[in-house]
């Protein structure tokens, strides 16, 4: 006789309790195994359980060796209406043979205490503007600080652009513009806007709590969102400058004390310009913006600064990874301040600007006129970084270009092309997406696969697999490629032999995660899912 089994799982997401039958019953019985379960939740009866002529379970001789999921005949699913941690359960499993005709077998127990806390998602979302790139990261510890131990997990990452945003040819970003099962995602070309992250993972946890061991099944999730601006108020700056000065022009002949007040606020403003041009130009907005606002602040700017129609706050700037073909001129309201410009606007040309004091400003003024001095030279050096930011974030794929190709290998043939199956039609391949389609790459390369000797491939030999006919142009070169696959398939690829030459190929091979050893077809899951990010020049 078998030794008789059984597995519990808490099923939070539909509010259900499972007892899986997960004995093996292919030696020494006949007929269906009939099984009851009697539940106890806290000294109370959770259940009526079934008789040997009418059981819970019915496990028929075609299901008699137990699957992975497990079979719906070895299933019995009951609601649950509270489940609290601290609960003390009690799950009993007794089976009848030959179709409940035969002597009851020896009971399986599981006796624990609940004691599961779903994590909190711990999920962050930073951009840098001078790389033109945004990264989210999922750091969620899902064990819980080790007080958990997770069986599987299927983690949906996504990350989302603004609104309306656009690339550089001026085509609608799609939305998620990335998403997969990293724990990370990076994604280079950003736009101005509100960008945003979530995640999802579908997790299984194995739990022991006093005598006995329990599953849970759950999922958590949550999101990060960050605003990205490129440019914080330039011309707020200069125009808190201007109402700072006017200040001055009106006290120096009424007030001493207050002229002298203003003067030590100018130096102060010069000293948060400093911290406010290092903060943009390293691509820390948010430490850039708290600077601007004291600028403000100190300056005393409030609606009498009317540079961009009595709005004092930085203007609105459109989503866009495009170069900028507006121009702006600065004028001067009269003799106290002169403006001048020059440059077209163009990374080989671009504006500059001259700020000076005017005739009408006497020379009992020259440290304000100093201290301005410098501001002149602090607003051109801002004018060239920003400019600088805006040519990294819009040719970024110049250079460098990145896609990424989703790849199913499978031993299902359902609903796979003819076309896409490889030599041997025991195993297929298929591009399922390929979400970061650029202009340098084909939307659908060929995929081979080959054992190595002579003959068609076996199941038994081990396999490589080749991507070819990656680019539209022959010039396109590989870089790098990095290639994952989720956990839960005991699997990774291992990528070789890359090469430049025609239009681009490489190789791989699937490795057992835990052994490394090259797997063969008959050795693999049924359905390997492969994500290939591809760097290219």
């Amino acid at each position: 006789m078998a030794t008789i089994t059984h597995k519990v799982i808490f099923d939070i997401n539909n509010g259900k309790i499972i007892i899986e039958d997960t004995t093996d019953y292919t030696s020494g019985y006949s007929g269906n195994i009939h099984g009851v379960v009697t539940i106890v939740q806290n000294g109370s009866a959770f259940n009526t359980p079934g008789t040997s002529s009418s059981p819970d379970i019915t496990v028929a001789p075609t299901d008699y060796s137990p699957s992975s999921p497990v079979q719906n005949s070895r299933k019995l699913e009951l609601t649950l209406s509270s489940l609290n941690v601290g609960d003390i359960w009690a799950v009993d499993y007794s089976v009848y043979p030959s179709s409940g005709s035969g002597t009851i077998e020896s009971a399986s127990q599981i006796n624990f205490t609940y004691n599961f806390t779903a994590p909190s998602v711990l999920l962050t979302l930073e951009a840098s503007t001078v790389a033109s790139q945004i990264t989210s990261a999922d750091s969620t510890d899902y064990t819980s600080s080790g007080s958990y131990t997770v069986s599987s997990q299927t983690r949906t990452h996504s990350l989302y652009p603004p609104q309306g945003a656009t690339d550089s040819s001026g085509n609608l970003l799609p939305s998620p513009v990335d998403q997969g099962s990293n724990s990370t995602i990076t994604y280079t070309g950003i736009t101005t806007g509100l960008w945003t992250s979530d995640v999802q993972s579908i997790l299984e946890y194995s739990l022991t709590g006093n005598a006995g061991s329990y599953s849970v099944l759950t999922t958590i999730s949550g999101f990060a969102n960050t605003n990205v601006v490129s440019d914080l108020g330039l011309c707020d700056v200069y125009c808190c400058l201007k109402a700072l000065n006017l200040r001055y022009e009106d006290a120096k002949c009424k007030n001493k004390a207050l002229a002298e007040d203003y003067k030590a606020k100018v130096e102060d403003v010069t000293r948060l310009i400093t911290l406010y041009t290092q903060a943009l130009a390293c691509g820390n907005t948010a430490d850039a913006e708290v600077y601007l606002n004291d600028i403000k602040h100190v300056s005393e700017c409030s609606t009498e600064c009317a540079c961009y129609g009595g709005n004092s706050a930085p203007a609105n700037i459109p989503i866009t990874s495009s170069v900028s073909s507006n121009s702006y001129l600065l004028q001067s309201v009269n003799d106290n301040i002169s403006v001048r410009s020059s440059g077209s606007g163009t990374s080989a040309d671009p504006v500059v600007y001259d700020l000076e004091l005017g005739p009408e400003i006497s020379g009992d003024v020259s440290y304000i006129a100093s201290s301005l001095a410098s501001v002149e030279s602090q607003v051109e050096s801002l004018g060239l970084s920003l400019n600088n930011i805006e040519n990294i974030q819009n040719n970024y794929n110049l250079e460098f270009s990145t896609q990424v190709y989703n790849v199913k290998l499978s031993s299902i043939s359902n609903s796979i092309a003819e076309s896409d199956s490889i030599v041997n039609p025991s195993f297929y391949n298929f591009i399922i997406t390929s979400p970061l389609t650029n202009r340098k790459f084909t939307p659908s390369p060929n995929i081979i696969r080959w054992d190595g000797h002579a003959g068609s491939p076996t199941n038994s030999f081990n396999d490589w697999y080749k991507v070819s006919n990656l680019f539209v142009s022959s010039t396109n070169t590989i870089d790098s490629v990095i290639a994952t696959i989720p956990d839960s398939e005991g699997v990774i690829a291992e990528v070789y032999d890359i090469d430049n030459t025609s239009f681009s190929s490489f190789k791989f091979k699937i490795l057992d995660k835990e052994t490394k050893i090259q797997k063969t077809v008959d050795s693999l899951p049924a359905e390997v899912n492969i994500t290939f990010k591809i760097i290219a020049k």
